[in-house]
């Protein structure tokens, strides 16, 4: 079977999505790092310009007009743009790895970690951002850690959301804990 070994969850449950339809799984919680799963970060500003947004889209590759001209009449973000905030927070330079904006992340220490490998994302928009550029604010939460092979799967949600809590994006994004053990 292709189904991770699920080390626990918060609520004991486990959201997921198969062909289209969300549901969820019960799940028995583990007591050895119970305490990691459902931390939340504190609601934490994230900002981008016109600019970024075509640096973006110039990046990934994008020949579309809507996304690299500002001055077309659609010009829009890139959909999948919002994945960077949690990189790039308010900071308008180069940055290294990892960002002060990546600190407001609830980040288990699992025991026997020897590397972090980047996982999957998970991106929905609700609604597009603003095309001139904002401020918006995110808010990260661990969600669930399971055994996976020789490491455990650390899964997060963050919400990205205007200052008035409008709800633009919801992203779900994973890593790879080698050597993590429960």
């Amino acid at each position: 079977s292709n189904v991770p070994e699920p080390i626990c969850y918060f609520s004991g449950s486990l959201w997921f999505t198969f062909c289209g339809i969300r549901a969820a799984i019960a799940i028995e919680m583990s007591t050895d790092i119970q305490h990691y799963v459902g931390q939340e970060s504190k609601a934490h500003p994230v900002a981008y310009n016109r600019r970024d947004l075509i640096l973006y889209a110039l990046g990934i590759g994008c020949t579309d007009l809507k996304y690299i001209y500002e001055l077309d009449t659609d010009f829009a973000a890139f959909p999948t743009y919002p994945i960077v905030l949690g990189y790039k927070g308010m900071d308008i330079d180069v940055l290294s790895t990892p960002t002060p904006a990546q600190a407001h992340l609830p980040y288990p220490k699992l025991p026997g970690v020897k590397a972090i490998l980047d996982g999957e994302r998970l991106i929905e928009m609700i609604q597009p951002i603003p095309s001139q550029g904002a401020a918006l604010v995110q808010k990260d939460k661990l969600v669930g850690i399971f055994k996976r092979g020789k490491g455990a799967v650390v899964q997060y949600e963050s919400t990205i959301m205007g200052e008035d809590g409008t709800l633009f994006y919801r992203l779900t994004s994973s890593s790879f804990q080698l050597g993590a053990r429960d």
